[in-house]
């Protein structure tokens, strides 16, 4: 449905950039500037904020401004999952991993609900996204239709489990190649009500891994989100748009991949 005027939310959720670089030389912290010059400008949303660090090291509070926040150190969801994962978290496993993300993105859409409660309205549009992502080109979220569930095109080529590069062109070569069986989860964009459906992807993931057993599937993020927007309905309403690596991507991958080093976003780095 196109509204004028449209009330606009975001709910940031997860770790503060600082703290999501991995083995990755983040050679400068853009996100805040990226999120203000292309998103805040154009599209004035409140923001609602669920932080895995009780400190707000990066001063997140103090920039974005948040509605409602919620700043905490690590919950260990899992200590037992066969396989590690590399965040400093207090849990070292996938399972750890997904369980933190979901709750920290529940959370965070919890916070945009309390506040639609109190103020007796909601929202015609929310993005629920990774706190440490890049926005890279300027955005226009109220011309979007609500109607829809949006998903970014997945854009980039590995060789086995190495990053081998991005593409050279705008398309959804991962995803289609994965033959839709995993879809990028750095953002999520649709109308309040479907985002409330969604935050409850943390109470699905002990039904999930029942049937997805980490040792006979190799189960991740892309998957288990895929799998909730099915069991949702929410898959049926998707609708890809934008495109990693040229519209947005996470910070540390934006290093990894060199795309700090392009032309195009010079303007970026210099700012």
């Amino acid at each position: 449905m196109k509204i004028k005027n449209k009330k606009i939310a975001v709910c940031l959720f997860g770790m503060p950039p600082s703290k999501c670089n991995k083995h990755i030389n983040v050679v400068k912290d853009i996100s805040f500037t990226c999120w203000e010059k292309n998103i805040i400008k154009k599209n004035n949303p409140d923001f609602f904020i669920h932080c895995w660090d009780e400190n707000d090291p990066d001063k997140l509070d103090s920039k974005f401004k948040p509605k409602i926040k919620k700043f905490e150190n690590n919950i260990v969801f899992d200590k037992d999952g066969s396989r590690s994962y590399d965040y400093d978290d207090g849990g070292g496993t996938v399972i750890n991993m997904f369980k933190s993300q979901a709750y920290s993105a529940k959370k965070s859409i919890e916070l945009k609900k309390r506040y639609e409660t109190a103020n007796k309205f909601h929202y015609d549009l929310v993005m629920m996204s990774r706190i440490d992502l890049l926005w890279l080109t300027e955005i226009n979220l109220k011309i979007l239709d609500n109607n829809y569930f949006y998903i970014s095109n997945w854009n980039q080529s590995r060789n086995g489990k190495r990053f081998w590069r991005p593409l050279g062109s705008k398309s959804n070569y991962t995803t289609i190649r994965r033959k839709y069986r995993k879809i990028l989860d750095y953002w999520f964009i649709s109308n309040s009500k479907n985002i409330d459906i969604f935050s409850n992807l943390f109470d699905f993931i002990p039904e999930w891994l029942i049937k997805n057993n980490e040792k006979k599937v190799i189960i991740s993020n892309h998957t288990l989100k895929k799998d909730y927007l099915i069991e949702t309905g929410l898959w049926d309403i998707k609708k890809f748009l934008y495109f990693e690596h040229y519209d947005h991507n996470i910070q540390r991958y934006f290093y990894q991949f060199k795309d700090n080093e392009r032309k195009f976003f010079r303007n970026l780095m210099n700012s």
